[in-house]
């Protein structure tokens, strides 16, 4: 029972926790920082060789580029004065991470409940693989959360995701081939493959739509061009104090924009059109191979109305871990599909048309072609005396709502004049 509760612990803390490391505005903000290798920074971000398989694994972890995982894993040990507890939430976060000596003794004990095999280091490994996808994984936990929640608050409907029925048709089984593994029924293989294409649906419209990418864009051009630091020494302690209203505020003074604004700075009217919260304008959304990008955008640069266009390269993204993990390191995938007539199993991708379509894998980038943020202003009239003088954003929001005012008054105008 202490084994069971104390993994238990270890798995609630890292679902709780592993997110920890988000910045404001989320991804936005990690584009934001200048990169900066874990070795750069100060003890905070130090990890225990005790904690790693090796030195060598130690050293390969603390030279790697700073990440949210890595904040949030700061962030656990910082909290947690218990160095075992922090090392095994840890665990669930990096492979290359491995439990503490308690951990493994714990999970020896839950294996032999479940499993006549003599108990190895590849078993160890495969049951706490499993424990790991909960916090990460194909249908890890937060995954069936965020999607339906976002898709809720976002207004975006995708098919919804039946929990209980996959919650209800998993089971935790084991042979000698592969370890530990999650073995599912084939009744529940389209319930766990509507996930897959929800996140595909809430990617291509919400995380990635061409409008919230752009708006991460005019940021990113505020933050780069004016040098901008929000975060200087990158201090865990400064770290928790930067919420969106902060950072958001601290980069609106920094770009000038309460000051009289120069019709040609991009700092200041990127600052404008995002405080104002204006897209960009025209925007051109093409799909392009991987290696004639380039040259695609040599041609267009060739068409008048894109000359002083902004191009950005969306890269595809990955929306399976099976093959990925299966390359990485060549394990076996830790989803199997039961088949009713014997003891045998087949790995999901291997099964599910959809797990190994390629669809998720194609070399195809989405290049936005985009009207540069002055000629935008100059085009939607931002740029005139009344709102260069007081560029405030309730001055701003007033303005295009009394704009919005008048063409409603100019339609049900021409409604009338319709009527007979």
């Amino acid at each position: 029972m202490q084994s069971y509760e104390y993994t238990l612990r270890v798995i609630r803390l890292a679902g709780l926790f592993h997110d920890l490391g988000h910045g404001p505005l989320s991804h936005f903000f990690e584009h934001c920082f200048q990169p900066k290798k874990l070795k750069e920074l100060n003890n905070e971000y130090k990890f225990s060789e005790k904690w790693f398989k090796s030195k060598g694994d130690s050293d390969q972890f603390n030279s790697s580029k700073l990440e949210h995982e890595h904040i949030s894993a700061a962030l656990i040990k910082k909290m947690i004065p218990e160095n075992d507890l922090a090392q095994d939430i840890c665990s669930m976060l990096f492979d290359d991470i491995v439990p503490s000596n308690t951990f493994k003794a714990h999970l020896k004990k839950i294996a032999q409940l479940t499993c006549k095999e003599k108990i190895n280091d590849e078993f160890l490994y495969s049951l706490k693989q499993i424990f790991k996808s909960i916090i990460s994984g194909e249908i890890d936990a937060d995954r069936l959360d965020y999607l339906q929640r976002d898709s809720h608050f976002s207004g975006v409907k995708i098919s919804s995701i039946d929990i209980d029925h996959i919650i209800n048709s998993i089971s935790l089984k084991h042979n000698k081939a592969h370890g530990f593994y999650i073995r599912i029924s084939p009744s529940a293989v389209s319930s766990v493959e509507q996930i897959l294409i929800s996140r595909r649906q809430m990617f291509n419209q919400v995380y990635l739509h061409r409008t919230c990418f752009l708006f991460g864009k005019l940021i990113e051009n505020i933050v780069h061009e004016k040098k901008i630091s929000i975060w200087k020494n990158h201090s865990l302690d400064d770290f928790v104090k930067l919420t969106d209203e902060v950072f958001i505020n601290a980069i609106m003074k920094k770009s000038g924009i309460e000051k009289e604004i120069d019709e040609d700075s991009s700092v200041q009217i990127s600052a404008l059109l995002f405080q104002s919260r204006m897209p960009l304008s025209r925007i051109t959304e093409r799909y392009v191979a991987e290696g004639n990008l380039e040259q695609h955008k040599e041609d267009l640069k060739k068409i008048p109305k894109y000359e002083d266009a902004e191009f950005y390269a969306i890269t595809p993204k990955e929306f399976t871990k099976l093959s990925r993990n299966q390359e990485k390191k060549g394990k076996n995938s830790l989803i199997h599909i039961s088949l009713h007539d014997s003891e045998a199993t087949i790995p999901l991708n291997a099964f599910s048309e959809v797990f190994d379509s390629t669809l998720w894998r194609k070399n195809v980038i989405r290049l936005l072609v985009v009207k540069s943020p002055i000629a935008t202003a100059r085009e939607k009239d931002l740029l005139n005396n009344q709102i260069v003088k007081n560029s405030k954003i309730d001055q701003v929001v007033a303005d295009g709502e009394e704009r919005l005012k008048k063409l409603d008054g100019k339609g049900k105008q021409k409604k009338k004049s319709n009527q007979p």
